[in-house]
């Protein structure tokens, strides 16, 4: 983890994972809101 917060801590790296951070934080849980989302209808 802290890995990740030193390479989050550089700006060049910002920049190019801030359109798949939210990618890497969802990908785990995708699969576990897709169930709740079918089992919501």
């Amino acid at each position: 983890m802290k890995l990740v917060g030193a390479l989050i801590s550089v700006p060049a790296v910002q920049k190019k994972i801030k359109g798949q951070m939210n990618q890497y934080i969802i990908g785990p849980y995708e699969k576990v809101i897709q169930e709740a989302m079918k089992n919501a209808r």
